[in-house]
């Protein structure tokens, strides 16, 4: 704002400059006057005060007495609920029960085969009578006579197992060979050199 306005009361223009210039001088006084308060306000800080003594613990109050209301009686219990009956047995079914199948019969046991023949032993011969006579006197010694051809082998019996051991060793030559029964061979006394085949 400037210093030259009109006073609308008066009409002079030097009374309301004067008025103006005092108005900011108070303003100015009072700013100043406002920073010496505060400055004055924040002093320096002043010793800390001793702590004071801790006052005494207050005495603590009785316990209040125990009510003494009584305890309310037990309730009755009521009677146990009558058992429901119980309920029948359901009838058993009337099915019948099926019958047995037959069984069938049982097959015949074949008979069983005979044994086949059991060939003879050939026999051996008489033996020659031994001849009685003198000493001769001894004769001159004869030429020696071309050797004889070997004779033919003979056939072996129809029927007949030939045992032969020739050949082998620790062989052991059976002079029969039988079919039995385990019956027939359980009843008897097994005799050496006889092979017995057990059947049935």
């Amino acid at each position: 704002m400037g210093d030259s306005c009109s006073d609308p009361c008066s009409g002079s223009t030097i009374l309301a400059a004067s008025y103006a210039r005092a108005a900011k001088q108070s303003a100015e006084a009072a700013q100043r006057a406002y920073c010496a308060l505060q400055n004055a306000r924040i002093g320096a800080t002043g010793p800390t005060g001793a702590t004071g003594a801790t006052g005494l613990v207050g005495a603590t109050g009785a316990t209040g007495a125990t009510g003494a209301g009584t305890t309310g009686a037990t309730g009755v219990v009521g009677p146990t609920g009558a058992t429901g009956s119980i309920g029948s047995t359901g009838a058993t079914g009337l099915g019948a029960t099926g019958a047995t199948g037959v069984i069938g019969a049982t097959g015949v046991i074949g008979a069983t085969g005979a044994s086949g023949y059991i060939g003879l032993d050939g026999s051996t011969g008489a033996t020659g009578a031994t001849g009685i006579g003198t000493q001769g006197a001894t004769g001159s010694t004869g030429i020696q006579g071309d050797a004889g051809a070997t004779g033919a082998t003979g056939a072996t019996p129809a029927n007949i197992i030939v045992s032969d051991t020739t050949g082998l060793t620790g062989a052991t030559q059976l002079a029969n060979i039988v079919q039995i029964t385990q019956a027939g061979y359980n009843a008897t006394t097994p005799l050496a050199n006889t092979l017995y085949i057990i059947v049935g």
